[in-house]
């Protein structure tokens, strides 16, 4: 069995506004029938050398044309990736 393991770094960002109703975005992957259509938190991955702020502010930018203000950082976890015979399961390591 051949087992390989990913370490992903991304970032979600939660949106609320004054009425606070929370941002959800749609994904659109037809080839990928499992998440296709499926309502999601903005984000995305971290490019190299930025920060998580920086991450966020650009994904929202970059998913739904808006500029944002970070008012908190909520929290940080580690997910681990692993592909066992083409299926990915994801395991939560730790979260602050």
């Amino acid at each position: 069995m051949t087992r390989k393991k990913q370490q992903a770094f991304g970032v979600i960002g939660i949106c609320i506004n004054h009425k606070k109703e929370i941002l959800l975005t749609q994904r659109h992957e037809p080839q990928r029938l499992q998440i296709h259509l499926k309502w999601q938190l903005p984000g995305g991955g971290i490019e190299f050398g930025e920060t998580t702020q920086q991450t966020v502010k650009r994904e929202l930018l970059e998913e739904i044309g808006c500029k944002i203000k970070i008012i908190k950082l909520i929290s940080h976890i580690t997910l681990i990736f692993i592909t066992i015979l083409k299926q990915t399961f994801r395991s939560l390591l730790s979260a602050i």
